[in-house]
C-alpha cells in the first residue's frame, strides 16, 4: 500500500511596525515592534483533507551600537488558532 503525502500551501500575511531611535549616553538604540496577521490553507493530495489556521503575530527588537560595536535582539511570540481541519480520508 502507498500514500501520497504530498500537500498544497496557501500562506498570506500582513504586519505593521514601528522603531525609533534613541541616544543614550555614549550608545546609539533602535528599538521598535510588530504587529500581524496569518492565514493559511494546507490541501491535501491523498483524500479530502484539509487545515484552516489563522493567527496573530508580535514581534520587538533592540540594536545598540556602542563603541562601534552592534548588538542586537529579537523576540517573536506567534500566536495560531486552528480554524478548521476538515475530514482527512485515506
Amino acid at each position: 500500500m502507498t500514500y501520497d503525502t504530498g500537500y498544497d500551501q496557501d500562506i498570506a500575511t500582513a504586519a505593521f511596525g514601528i522603531d525609533r531611535g534613541l541616544q543614550l549616553g555614549n550608545a546609539a538604540w533602535l528599538i521598535g515592534g510588530s504587529i500581524g496577521h496569518i492565514d493559511s490553507r494546507a490541501d491535501f493530495s491523498q483524500g479530502n483533507g484539509t487545515i484552516d489556521m489563522s493567527g496573530a503575530t508580535v514581534s520587538g527588537y533592540a540594536s545598540v551600537v556602542r563603541d562601534g560595536r552592534v548588538q542586537s535582539g529579537t523576540g517573536r511570540p506567534l500566536a495560531l488558532r486552528n480554524s478548521g481541519l476538515n475530514s482527512l480520508e485515506a
